[in-house]
């Protein structure tokens, strides 16, 4: 049934289809490389440092400057979903990493799903129901099921959103271990359990996290490594001390860049263990590398660091490559690398360099809004059923129960957001399915966000450089301004010349290039393209 709808899908679904061209020769293997939060300002930035993985990419591939993300909740479900399905979420359905669902009254996660539990450890029930759609890989295993598809993350919304609905196994971290989901596998293999076993995941257990290259370095690239804001007053500073108990030390691991290590270890099992790249079909290894993400979210994105998880990722990936190379030749490998979203520098950073920001208190925030919803409708209470971040989600029944209309309690919430002074916009889910409401540069990027059955009634655009955050030492992304949009996207492979495209660009331009280079055909949004420099084509 499944092939029969994505046949259907493929060929009848809107959109643009590409036209079949049958390359002469496919890459065994393709490595769709997504690294969370990596900026597009670090490639400038560090460039001249990078001796290993990195380095090849810049020398070897086709970088592209000026590639931005077009939707505007910039978090690591929606941008995944972007790579692999070459979807806005409007079209993918994953407009976060958790919503409000409206018919369970609650808040899900992107991946929860209660029918398929976690195998080979405790850990997430988890599949890719919630994708609204068919990724690359996909589309892939209907044209050719001997195909291989599978994802490695520490993240299970990465791994999960990259293997999509018909990969053969989707593997994450959870406490020390690597785990799946029994929607793809009924249970673990060998491999896998042999190296949970192993204790690979305890080496840093009791130790220190501490720089890999000389100070100096550091200070140069990276400036002061005490600065306020960074994660704690008490853990800001080199070196940072892994906990000594198993179950903190295995929380505290996913803040470092040794969890990229293990993610490398656990990919270059699934390359051996799936045979990827051993024959004439193609194969789809995913792997979300997640530290920068993690790393940049507690220290912030010009921190020493963040700067050391970036020279160790450069020699992760050059291991990579040099694993892959050692058993498939070069030209049968095509690798694509790209980021998920960026993130806004450290606000303690920005304020010292002369710009405003705030960090926007979200229990103080809501306080304002039922105060003045009070003030509003005396007697109303519970109007609002959900807040989260920039998002507002009313309850129709509680408004209709009180004889109010949505659109005057909505006004009101709007007004008194606005007068914060702390928000730059704010989008109604009612005028944006109706293309209405007022312009603002923003705005298509909140359409690309728009699912309606799961997005908002309100939407909150916070001020360029302000984010919401409940803490005092934290920095965040998820905003639709440009540094939150902006990231690499580079690649590498047989016919692509080394250069930098200046030409505007999507990390939604990926899988229809892929399948243009596969000649297979592949439905894409109206303003994705297919990369030329990448296909060979006009």
């Amino acid at each position: 049934m499944l092939c029969s709808i994505l046949t259907v899908c493929l060929h009848g679904c809107g959109g643009t289809t590409l036209p079949e061209s049958v390359p002469s020769e496919r890459p065994r293997l393709i490595l769709l490389l997504v690294i969370d939060q990596f900026v597009w300002d670090y490639i400038d930035r560090y460039g001249d440092l990078f001796d290993g993985g990195l380095k090849h990419l810049l020398d070897e591939g086709a970088l592209y400057t000026n590639a931005y993300y077009r939707h505007a909740t910039t978090n690591t479900g929606p941008g995944h979903a972007v790579v692999a399905t070459g979807r806005h979420p409007s079209h993918s359905g994953i407009i976060d990493n958790n919503w409000f669902d409206r018919f369970l009254g609650e808040n899900v996660r992107v991946i929860d799903d209660p029918l398929y539990p976690p195998v080979g450890g405790p850990g997430d029930w988890a599949s890719p129901a919630r994708l609204d759609g068919f990724t690359l890989g996909d589309v892939l295993k209907v044209e050719s099921p001997g195909s291989r598809v599978v994802a490695v993350s520490k993240k299970p919304r990465s791994a999960i959103m990259l293997a999509g609905r018909r990969g053969d196994a989707a593997y994450w971290y959870e406490q020390g271990r690597f785990i799946t989901t029994s929607y793809y596998i009924d249970e673990a293999p060998g491999w896998l359990e042999r190296w949970n076993a192993s204790g690979r995941s305890d080496a840093w257990l009791g130790g220190t996290w501490t720089r890999a290259q000389e100070a100096e370095l550091y200070e140069t690239y990276a400036g002061a490594d005490d600065v306020a804001g960074e994660r704690t007053a008490t853990d800001r500073t080199f070196p940072h001390m892994f906990p000594s108990e198993a179950a903190a030390y295995y929380e505290y691991l996913e803040d470092t860049p040794f969890i990229d290590t293990l993610t490398l270890d656990v990919a270059l099992e699934v390359l051996a263990a799936y045979e990827m790249g051993s024959d004439e079909t193609t194969d789809i290894l995913g792997i979300g590398f997640s530290a920068t993400d993690t790393v940049g979210h507690q220290y912030g994105p010009g921190s020493q660091e963040v700067l050391d998880q970036i020279l160790r990722l450069d020699g992760i990936l050059g291991r990579l490559f040099d694993a892959v190379f050692e058993h498939i030749r070069p030209e049968d490998v095509l690798i694509v690398v790209t980021a998920d979203h960026g993130i806004a520098p450290l606000l303690e950073r920005t304020v010292a360099r002369g710009e405003s920001a705030v960090r926007i208190d979200e229990v103080a925030l809501r306080a304002a809004v039922e105060d003045a919803l009070g003030e509003r409708f005396t007697g109303a209470s519970d109007l609002i059923a959900y807040m989260d971040d920039e998002t507002w989600y009313l309850d129709p029944a509680v408004i209709a129960q009180h004889g109010l209309e949505q659109k005057e309690v909505e006004d009101v919430i709007v007004d008194t957001l606005m007068s914060t002074g702390e928000i730059e916009a704010v989008f109604r889910r009612t005028d944006l399915v109706a293309r209405t409401g007022p312009d603002h540069p923003h705005r298509p990027y909140f359409e690309n966000s728009l699912y309606p059955s799961r997005s908002a009634d309100l939407m909150a655009l916070p001020k360029k450089f302000s984010y919401y955050s409940s803490t005092v030492d934290r920095a965040r992304h998820g905003s639709s301004w440009e540094y939150d949009r902006h990231v690499p996207m580079i690649f590498v492979g047989r016919g692509i010349e080394p250069s930098r495209i200046a030409r505007d660009s999507s990390p939604i331009d990926i899988a229809p290039t892929l399948a243009a280079v596969l000649g297979i055909d592949f439905t894409k949004e109206a303003d994705a393209q297919v990369l030329p420099e990448v296909t060979g084509g006009p």
